[in-house]
Order: structure tokens, then C-alpha cells, then sequence
């Protein structure tokens, strides 16, 4: 994840590599997890292709 100064946001150029980003956090979600899973999602500014976004990841339970 990219660092930001507090107060700050960082807008970056779409990378590929969010969604397997996404994938391996999924992937620990699933494990710890997995019989309790209904659905995960990758959404908001890093899941949509070709568009500058704040790189934050955040995983909510």
C-alpha cells in the first residue's frame, strides 16, 4: 500500500496489480473465514480499470 502524509490524499494511475492485491487478501479472508462467507467484493475507486484512485485497502468485518 502506498504511504500518504497525514491530511493528504494521493491519487495514483490504475495498476494491474490492485486486483491481485485484492485476490490475496481475499484469499486470507477465505481461510480464516470460509464456511461464514457469503460474498466478497473489490469495490470502489482501485476496482474500476483505467481510472486514478487513492490505493487503500481496507477490509471490513
Amino acid at each position: 500500500m502506498e504511504g500518504v502524509e497525514k491530511n493528504k490524499v494521493r491519487l495514483l494511475a490504475h495498476n494491474n496489480e490492485w486486483v491481485n492485491e485484492f485476490l490475496q487478501v481475499k484469499s486470507q479472508i477465505v481461510t480464516i473465514w470460509y464456511n461464514n462467507i457469503i460474498d466478497i467484493q473489490h469495490v470502489g475507486s482501485t476496482a474500476i480499470f483505467n481510472i486514478s484512485a487513492k490505493h487503500i485497502l481496507v477490509q471490513c468485518f
